[in-house]
């Protein structure tokens, strides 16, 4: 809302274009004519839509180059999906000075109790030797 130089209500930028003193006429001026709308669902559905086109982009780009990673890992392990939050918690990392059996069956339960399988053990694996 504007006000001329004498202090006066001028109205809004589509008053002045208009002119001053004009009605809006809403059968003639479709924007009445339609309902509102939200556009959540729209704006979602597009970012669906991108999302799924980005997953088919990087399956095709896999197929045609290998997934990345380090090439001395197998194609398998490179693709681990990790479980949420993974830690190991108490486990000291591996120096040679205690039996290899027993610090393995003390990794495999720590890993297992994070919710790894063995695909995780073997990835995390050399962080875990000294």
């Amino acid at each position: 809302m504007g006000r001329d130089n004498r202090g006066q209500d001028t109205g809004g930028y589509r008053e002045q274009r208009r002119g001053r003193g004009q009605e809006v006429n809403q059968d003639r001026d479709l924007r009445y004519n339609f309902p509102p709308k939200d556009a959540r669902d729209r704006i979602n559905r597009r970012a669906t839509e991108r999302a799924v086109h980005e997953n088919l982009r990087r399956i095709e780009y896999y197929a045609a180059h290998g997934p990345p990673g380090l090439r001395q890992f197998s194609s398998h392990l490179r693709q681990v999906v990790w479980p949420r939050n993974f830690k190991l918690e108490k486990l000291k990392k591996y120096d040679g000075k205690e039996n290899p059996e027993n610090w393995i069956t003390l990794y495999e339960i720590a890993v297992r109790s994070a919710a790894g399988d063995e695909h995780v053990m073997e990835n995390y694996f050399p962080v875990v030797l000294d």
